[in-house]
């Protein structure tokens, strides 16, 4: 501790410390001989810093060193903070701050025992007026503003504004609006959308398109072409149907129906299940679209081949499909079976049922 040298002190804060001020403080002291001997030689001094928490013992918050500091009638003056910032924290978080200085008076380049002037000096008002466009460390920039409108922006992959799920969300909602015309309140929780009133959208996309299946069974078909002797029979039992009579060379009839599917489903796939066991004969199943004025489009087909007989029920399916979207208010759309056989009545050429896969990726109210 150096006893042959009195320390006095004063803080001044540098410019304005309204919006944007320094963080730095200008340190004046004076270097007195006890008793008004002979003041302390001009020259240059190596002055160290350091803020505490406590008035004795304690670890450092902020230690700066100070080169060769001008000390002219036993005055000198330094700015801290210009080397080594302030945290930009223990201000607001620590009501009580100490200042300890020591001061190489001999000048041989350390700071010994003796140059530690004691006791601290307690900090007044100066440190926190740094802190006085901040609320606890933070800048202004760094919260929402009172203006309107208010725009959240986000970079990507960062998190906007993040809750968390209570298990009880009668009394905390993941998010939560109210309107305060009509009192109706709207919560987001786990995922699901609460609403007291109505929820208005243009439209609404799945996070994963949902896959749906649409079967026409043999029954639910009915006879498009059916000529005198040309007929299709269907087998209630066993729930196919098939040529039943009919005259040569090739007997031929059609059955279908109209498919009705939401609009705005995406068909991916058509799958019938048949039966052939004739070797000059075939089925052919169809999917088309009509427009209004009547022209035709084949969305999807399968045939079976005359290349030989087959005693095993068939699943063929389509895939690529031709204007896959289905749209209500412009087109129409049919199912249609179509029967070649080389003979009536043998029960060779069978249609059981066809499927169809869709999804639903947007859906319109």
């Amino acid at each position: 501790m150096r006893k042959g040298i009195v320390l006095a002190i004063l803080f001044v804060v540098v410019a304005s410390v309204g919006f944007a001020s320094p963080r730095i403080l200008t340190y004046q002291g004076s270097l007195l001989r006890p008793g008004g001997a002979a003041p302390v030689s001009n020259g240059t001094y190596d002055m160290r810093f350091s803020i505490y928490d406590v008035a004795s013992g304690g670890a450092s918050l902020w230690t700066e060193t100070d080169a060769a500091v001008q000390v002219t009638g036993s005055l000198f003056n330094t700015v801290l903070c210009d080397g080594t910032a302030f945290s930009r924290t223990f201000s607001p978080w620590h009501y009580d701050l100490w200042l300890e200085v020591e001061i190489d008076v001999d000048g041989n380049a350390s700071f010994d025992g003796d140059e530690l002037f004691s006791p601290r000096q307690r900090l007044t008002a100066s440190p926190w007026a740094m802190d006085a466009d901040r609320l606890n460390g933070r800048d202004a920039s760094q919260f929402l503003s009172s203006a309107m409108p208010l725009t959240l922006e986000v970079s990507s992959g960062s998190t906007a504004i993040q809750f968390t799920n209570y298990a009880d969300i009668r009394n905390v909602q993941d998010l939560y609006f109210r309107d305060p015309a009509t009192a109706n309140d709207i919560y987001l929780y786990g995922g699901d959308i609460n609403e007291a009133g109505n929820v208005t959208a243009d439209s609404y996309r799945y996070g994963t398109d949902p896959v749906y299946h649409r079967k026409y069974s043999s029954m639910e078909l009915v006879t498009l072409i059916d000529n005198p002797t040309d007929r299709v029979h269907r087998h209630e039992s066993y729930g196919y149907s098939y040529m039943f009579s009919g005259t040569g060379p090739h007997y031929n009839s059609k059955l279908g129906t109209a498919v009705r599917l939401p609009h705005g489903a995406k068909i991916e796939e058509m799958v019938a299940v048949v039966y052939d066991n004739d070797n000059a004969g075939s089925i052919d199943v169809q999917l088309w679209r009509f427009s209004a004025s009547g022209s035709r489009t084949d969305m999807a087909q399968v045939k079976t081949v005359h290349a030989g007989t087959s005693l095993a029920v068939q699943s063929l399916a389509d895939s690529t499909i031709d204007c896959p979207y289905v749209d209500n208010s412009t087109y129409s759309y049919v199912l249609c079976v179509w029967f070649d056989a080389s003979a009536p009545g043998a029960d060779k050429i069978r249609f059981y049922n066809v499927r169809l896969r869709f999804t639903m990726p947007t859906v319109a109210p």
